[in-house]
């Protein structure tokens, strides 16, 4: 009979620890729920939740340095990361899940930001490399691909910022025309960020052009151009950033 309910007693304590299991099973969420974590200062997420949601920027082309985002059809975050050659560990476009347990968020002028502890004048600092894949886990087999959204100059809004966009029917403004992408220092000959700016005949749209980007130095088409990249934010501003050389000339 002791033995009949030592047996029981196993059983019951089994189960309720499976509950408990479930119980802590990480919560999907989504990116525009991440705001209601973010304060007036950088603060750690402490509760085990992911993000269903797509490699929509990194390193490819050099477009973005030191940063991959990650979208959901809600919105867009930017994890600052430790890392070179991201695009060859988390590829562009691929479907991951982003667990942010442990990270810290920051909101950056309407932009949000994940990342390690901040140390010093960061809001967040970089994920180290080794650690990058313990919180972006790609869902392998998977064929579906981002959403993009298609604007015009006006209709852009801050819930854009950080997801996938395209403009179509914009072009150089005149002033501009014979421009390179990107500055370049007369001394080391390197290219400078730099912002271009396009218009479609009564909006003007700022775009940014990273340092690192492997087409900096080439001419800016003149003609009627599709551009396709992420809304960002640069000197205080929203500004493009063109990804993946979306540049298509109409």
């Amino acid at each position: 009979m002791r033995g009949i309910v030592l047996s029981i007693s196993l059983l019951l304590l089994a189960v309720g620890c499976g509950r408990d299991n479930d119980y802590m099973q990480p919560s999907s969420c989504s990116v525009v729920s991440l705001w209601s974590y973010v304060r007036n200062s950088t603060v750690v997420i402490p509760d085990d939740i992911y993000i269903d949601g797509y490699i929509v920027a990194n390193d490819k082309f050099g477009e973005l340095d030191n940063c991959v985002v990650v979208a959901d059809s809600s919105g867009g975050v930017a994890i600052s990361a430790d890392a070179e050659c991201i695009e060859n560990i988390l590829p562009l476009h691929s479907r991951v899940k982003l667990h942010c347990s442990g990270l810290w968020i920051a909101n950056q002028d309407i932009k949000l930001l994940l990342g390690a502890k901040p140390t010093g004048e960061y809001l967040v600092d970089k994920v180290p490399q080794r650690a990058l894949l313990n919180y972006i886990r790609p869902v392998p087999d998977n064929d579906s691909t981002p959403i993009v959204n298609h604007r015009t100059i006006a209709t852009l809004k801050d819930r854009d910022m950080l997801t996938l966009i395209t403009i179509s029917d914009i072009h150089l403004v005149e002033e501009e025309h014979g421009l390179l992408w990107a500055d370049i220092d007369e001394e080391s000959g390197r290219a400078i960020t730099s912002i271009r700016h396009f218009t479609d005949g009564c909006d003007t749209l700022s775009v940014v052009i990273s340092s690192s980007c492997h087409y900096a130095k080439e001419a800016i088409p003149t003609t009627s151009v599709r551009l396709s990249g992420i809304l960002d934010n640069y000197a205080d501003d929203k500004a493009l950033r063109i990804i993946n050389h979306g540049v298509d000339i109409m």
